[in-house]
């Protein structure tokens, strides 16, 4: 059984974040995660200079005569937030032994990078995301709390080489953002982490993967295989890789994206995804369609009876997620309106 989502319309304030950078380099990786056209290489890390014997070779940092070895950024983030809620309707009216509940909360943490490029055609780059929350200052967790809690995730790590100009390569952990969803992407079938819908535009982490990238014209093509605990939580042969290929065409004033992964234990998936722009609108939508399903489908009947269908019981039947939206831009005071269903 499918039910319809119902649709989101958001009205959200873009503000632009303050960062604390080296050399002008930004903390987004210089187009980690994205697989556009200067995803795998940009201007100053092709661009050959006199003396350069462009031998990426192996793993050394050390820069080329006239050549930055490394620069290193990030940004930081300090907000305090308060929150109150009423546990009932009789708090908020202000009767009843229910009582408004406060906190206040400090969100403090950074983003580190760094970003070496040796040679002309090799590239390391590396984020950590450092995060640092203390006890609420209203609760009894801040009376009971031994100390304030940090966390260390290592966001980003992944090396960039090529082949004859022709074939790009992208080794490691990284970004693989495929859904085109403002809110939700169920096409997005590659990233570790869903949409926050309270924050779209956050980064997502992405999975240990070998990423190949042929650019053909103004189109592109793209090629993962991806090992470890993405394909099954009880992976262990060398070989039980999930592949995952897509294939992004511009057509006039359509970006249309093809793919498919298939993935050890699971029901192969397809994706169409496409965006045009109409006037001040941006328009986005995807399809994710697969012949079977991982899910057991449970049903009650008139008398109460549960029954359960194996998910091995309708490996025949076809299935289909599907969502499309807008974006409108507001000129020239940072607003945008999306819609998506």
């Amino acid at each position: 059984m499918t039910r319809a989502i119902p649709a989101l319309i958001v009205l959200a304030l873009l503000a632009a974040g303050h960062g604390v950078a080296d050399d002008g380099a930004d903390d987004s990786g210089n187009g980690a995660g994205d697989d556009g056209l200067d995803a795998l290489f940009d201007a100053p890390m092709v661009e050959e200079e006199a003396g350069d014997a462009g031998d990426a070779g192996g793993a050394d940092l050390t820069a080329a005569p006239g050549r930055s070895s490394v620069e290193w950024g990030g940004s930081f983030r300090y907000a305090p937030e308060g929150e109150l809620r009423f546990p009932s309707y009789d708090a908020l009216r202000g009767k009843g032994e229910d009582e408004a509940e406060s906190e206040l909360h400090h969100d403090l943490g950074a983003v580190l990078y760094f970003d070496a490029r040796p040679a002309g055609d090799f590239r390391v780059f590396g984020k950590a995301t450092l995060d640092y929350e203390l006890p609420p200052a209203d609760s009894a967790a801040a009376a009971s709390a031994t100390g304030s809690s940090f966390a260390f995730s290592l966001f980003e790590l992944f090396a960039d080489f090529q082949w004859d100009d022709q074939v790009f390569f992208r080794a490691g952990k990284q970004r693989a953002d495929w859904g085109v969803g403002r809110f939700f992407s169920p096409a997005d079938l590659i990233s570790l982490a869903a949409i926050d819908p309270l924050d779209p535009d956050a980064e997502r982490e992405g999975p240990v993967a070998l990423k190949a990238h042929v650019p053909f014209d103004v189109h592109n093509g793209y090629l993962y295989l991806i090992t470890g605990d993405f394909v099954t939580a009880g992976f262990r042969e060398p070989l039980d890789v999930a592949v995952g290929a897509r294939g992004e065409f511009v057509i006039g004033g359509l970006e249309l994206g093809l793919g498919g992964l298939v993935q050890a234990d699971l029901v192969p998936k397809g994706i169409v995804t496409a965006t045009q722009s109409v006037a001040d609108f941006d328009l986005f939508g995807e399809v994710v369609i697969q012949r079977g399903t991982e899910r057991n489908l449970l049903s009650v009947d008139d008398a109460g009876v549960l029954t359960v269908e194996h998910h091995d019981e309708r490996s025949e039947e076809w299935f289909a997620a599907v969502t499309a939206g807008a974006l409108f831009f507001v000129p020239d005071v940072d607003v945008v309106l999306a819609a998506q269903y």
